[in-house]
């Protein structure tokens, strides 16, 4: 698929934080599976990814810029 192939070319997955169950789950076996050489890190939940704490309202902002 021609999306996949644009995505890839764009990202290079390094690190998948993950909760405990993630392996319960076709999704995350599918992830795994996809990126087997990640650096997995154990979260309790998506609250404590460093990168997400601090952008509060940014999702606004960057609609209001983009006139959606």
């Amino acid at each position: 698929m021609l999306y996949e192939n644009n995505i890839a070319q764009l990202l290079t997955i390094h690190e998948i934080y993950q909760e405990a169950d993630f392996l319960d789950y076709a999704r995350g076996r599918e992830i795994l599976a996809k990126y087997p050489d990640a650096k997995l890190i154990e979260i309790r939940t998506h609250n404590e990814i460093p990168e997400l704490i601090g952008f509060a309202g940014q999702v606004e902002y960057w609609l209001q810029i983009q006139g959606l």
